[in-house]
C-alpha cells in the first residue's frame, strides 16, 4: 500500500512540475508539448479518485471532499453546455480538465495523506526545492519580457504557492532562503497583490508560530523579532510606492493588463452581468472561465468571488466557501493538536484568500496548484484516523 502511494505521489510530482516548468518555458517557444491534456488526465485521474474514495450511499456531509464533489456534478454539465456550443468537443473537454485540475490535484494528494500521513513531512525538503526552479526560470521570463508586460509575468506566484513546504521543513536554510526566494520574485515581478499576499501571511504565520511555541522559549522570541521585521519592511515598501506610477493602492486597483480598466471598472460591470442573467444562471452558473467570454471589456473578473458566482452561481460558491470553511477546520484542528502543519497551514488560507480577493485562483488551473497538493496531503493526514468515512 505504501508503496504505490509514494509511486502516485512521485507521478503527480512529476506532472505538475511537468505544468508550471512548461507554462514558464513557453515565453521561449520552448514548452514541453501536451501541457493540455495532461492537466486533462490530472482532472481525470483526480475525479475517478474523489469518486472512489466516496461512497455515494453514505456521504459522509462534513468531510472535505463532500463540497468538491458537488462542484464537480457543477462545473461539467454548465462548462460542457456554454463551450460546447460554441467550440468544438476537443477545446471543450480541456476546458473541463483545465477548470477541474486543482480538484483533482487536492483528491490525489488527500488520499496520499489519507493513506501515508508521514508523507507530507518527508517531501515536503524536496518540494520546497522546486522554489529555487521556478525562481531561475522566473528571473529569465523577466528578462525576456523586458518590461513588455508580458502575462507569463505573472509565474512568479509559482514559487508562492510551493512556500507552504518550505516553511514545514526543520532546516533553516530551506525555510528561510525559500521565504527570500519568494520574495524575490514577488518584487521582481511587480505583483503588488501577490507581495502583500505574501507578506499578510509571513506575519500571520509567525503569530502562530509565536503561540504554539512554550513560553519564555527562545523560539517565541525569534518569532517575534521576524514578525516585527516583517511588518517594518510591509510599512515602509507601502509608504515608499503608494505615489506614482508604481503605486500600491493604484496597482491593487489596476487589472495589470494592458488595457486602461481597472478593478473597480471590471467589478461594477461583473456585478452588472450577474444581475441581468436569468435565474438559472443565477442559481448554476455560465461555466468555467464565462465572464471573460461574455463581458463587454473582454476581461475576467479579477476577483475569484465574482467570478465563482457567474461562472457557477450561487449554489457554485457556496460550495467554494464550504470547501475553504472545511480547510479552516483542518487548520483549527492542527493548531488544538499542537501540529507542525498548523502555521504553514496558516500561511496557506491567509495568502488564497488574499489573491482571491484581488485577483484569480480558481480560473488558472496551473498556479494554485502547489496550494492545492499541501491542503491534500495536509487534509489527509489530519483525517487519516477518522477514514472509516471513506472507502478504498
Amino acid at each position: 500500500m505504501i508503496r504505490k502511494t509514494t509511486r502516485d505521489f512521485v507521478l503527480l510530482c512529476i506532472a505538475i512540475t511537468y505544468i508550471l516548468t512548461g507554462n514558464m518555458l513557453s515565453i521561449f517557444s520552448t514548452g514541453f508539448p501536451f501541457r493540455d491534456y495532461l492537466r486533462l488526465i490530472l482532472a481525470a485521474w483526480g475525479i475517478i479518485t474523489l469518486f472512489r474514495m466516496i461512497d455515494v450511499r453514505r456521504i459522509a456531509i462534513k468531510n472535505i471532499l463532500t463540497p468538491l464533489l458537488f462542484l464537480t456534478f457543477l462545473i461539467i454539465p454548465t462548462t460542457v453546455l456554454f463551450y460546447g456550443l460554441k467550440t468544438d468537443f476537443t477545446w471543450t473537454v480541456l476546458q473541463v480538465g483545465d477548470a477541474l485540475a486543482w480538484i483533482g490535484v487536492f483528491s490525489i494528494a488527500y488520499r496520499v495523506g489519507l493513506q501515508y500521513p508521514g508523507m507530507i513531512k518527508k517531501a515536503a525538503p524536496v518540494l520546497a526545492c522546486s522554489i529555487i526552479i521556478y525562481a531561475a526560470l522566473f528571473t529569465q521570463v523577466k528578462l525576456f519580457s523586458a518590461g513588455r508586460g508580458i502575462p507569463l509575468i505573472s509565474t512568479a506566484y509559482y514559487t508562492l504557492f510551493f512556500l507552504p513546504f518550505a516553511l514545514l521543513s526543520e532546516k533553516k536554510i530551506i525555510k528561510w532562503g525559500g521565504t527570500v526566494l519568494v520574495l524575490y520574485t514577488l518584487l521582481l515581478c511587480m505583483k503588488r497583490t501577490g507581495f502583500i499576499a505574501f507578506v499578510v501571511g509571513i506575519v500571520i504565520y509567525i503569530l502562530v508560530e509565536y503561540r504554539s511555541a512554550p513560553k519564555g522559549s527562545k523560539k517565541r522570541a525569534f518569532v517575534l523579532l521576524g514578525g516585527l521585521l516583517a511588518l517594518t519592511a510591509m510599512y515602509f515598501f507601502i509608504m515608499e510606492n503608494t505615489r506614482g506610477t508604481f503605486s500600491v493602492i493604484d496597482r491593487l486597483l489596476s487589472t495589470g493588463q494592458t488595457s486602461n480598466e481597472g478593478r473597480e471598472d471590471v467589478w461594477p460591470v461583473v456585478i452588472s452581468m450577474i444581475r441581468y442573467s436569468d435565474i438559472i444562471a443565477v442559481i448554476f452558473g455560465h461555466g468555467f472561465d464565462t465572464v471573460i467570454e461574455n463581458s463587454p471589456l473582454a476581461l475576467s473578473a479579477h476577483c475569484d468571488f465574482l467570478e465563482v458566482i457567474y461562472d457557477y452561481g450561487v449554489s457554485g460558491l457556496l460550495l467554494y466557501l464550504t470547501f475553504y470553511k472545511r480547510l479552516w477546520n483542518g487548520f483549527i484542528k492542527m493548531y488544538r493538536q499542537g501540529s507542525e502543519l498548523a502555521a504553514p497551514m496558516s500561511f496557506t488560507f491567509v495568502t488564497a484568500f488574499v489573491v482571491s480577493l484581488f485577483s484569480h485562483l480558481i480560473i488558472f488551473p496551473s498556479y494554485f496548484l502547489g496550494f492545492c497538493l499541501f491542503w491534500g496531503l495536509a487534509m489527509g493526514s489530519v483525517d487519516s484516523e477518522e477514514a472509516n468515512s471513506l472507502r478504498y
